[in-house]
């Protein structure tokens, strides 16, 4: 299915390569707190799209001004989404201090797919191998690397702190990168984010006991494919070494985008706990949400 179209404004900026110095809008603000990054969700907050390693990559960064080094996070978007479908995500972690890129996977729309058959039946694990969607894998490993050797933008991300996220085809991605495909492998990942993640094939055939770092499952309770396939006896959370599993009421597939207008709150406020706990060395503590926002949570 193809997602809508960007729904944010696109600031694109001439020059080659990485060495650009983008203008943003809007208040930039470090978090003081999971709460007031929930209150902060309306805020508006600006992207760049600058060419790295041939791909078009959306960045979302925080002030840094004095210098620091941060955290870098790397989305990877659904089946034929734009990278920047989940820009209010993208947008409150970069508030909360996180730079955030996220490549234009081929089989985007905005970058001209979206009409070609997936490589692979969704509905059949089976055919799914560690060859299925490689290209990806190595777009986001493209990706990180550009950035850590690049003159301008190494100076200013922390490479021992670095996480991934993805949605649906990008959670299969991430998990994949993580070592669910060990050919895939990233040592350098510290973190990965799994929003409604396609996770049959990797319940099939992946190695999910061989990620070494911890993993946080999102689901939906209207997605009842996927929040089984994690929760259930065997599932993916229990053959994860370190794992979270965030079960939201009312969210569906597509509740993790922006074409969404529901629990975008809990979703980000359990994104900002995780990333703070496994990216900032902070203690993890469980957010507060709206009541009945999450109807199942669980960790290891």
């Amino acid at each position: 299915m193809m997602l809508p179209a960007r729904l944010l404004a696109l600031v694109l900026l001439g020059g080659p390569g990485l060495g650009v110095t983008p203008a943003y809008s809007g208040a930039l603000a470090t978090r003081e707190s999971v709460e007031e990054a929930r209150v902060a969700l309306d805020m508006p907050s600006a992207f760049v799209t600058v060419r790295i390693a041939g791909l078009d990559v959306a960045i979302w960064r925080p002030d840094i001004s004095d210098g620091g080094r941060l955290p870098l996070i790397v989305f990877s978007a659904g089946f034929t989404a734009c990278n920047t479908a989940s820009s209010f995500l993208a947008a409150a972690l970069a508030r909360a201090g996180y730079i955030v890129a996220a490549p234009e996977h081929r089989d985007s729309a905005c970058a001209g797919g979206g009409g070609e058959a997936p490589e692979a039946p969704f509905g059949k694990p089976q055919a799914w191998s560690d060859k299925t969607y490689r290209q990806r894998g190595r777009d986001i490993a493209a990706v990180i690397d550009a950035l850590k050797s690049d003159a301008q933008w190494s100076p200013r991300i922390d490479t021992n702190r670095i996480g991934l996220m993805g949605h649906s085809l990008g959670g299969y991605t991430v998990l994949g990168l993580a070592g669910a495909w060990p050919s895939w492998t990233r040592r350098d990942v510290k973190a990965v984010l799994a929003l409604a993640p396609l996770i049959g094939p990797l319940l099939r055939k992946g190695k999910l006991e061989n990620i070494a770092v911890p993993v946080m499952y999102q689901a939906g309770a209207r997605d009842g494919g996927t929040s089984a396939l994690i929760r259930r006896g065997g599932g993916a959370y229990d053959r994860t070494r370190a794992a979270y599993f965030v079960e939201l009421k009312g969210a569906n597939h597509f509740a993790w985008t922006d074409s969404a207008h529901t629990s975008h709150a809990p979703i980000v406020s359990y994104a900002l706990a995780f990333f703070e706990a496994h990216l900032k060395a902070l203690p993890f503590a469980r957010p507060r949400t709206d009541k009945g926002d999450v109807v199942h949570f669980k960790m290891k």
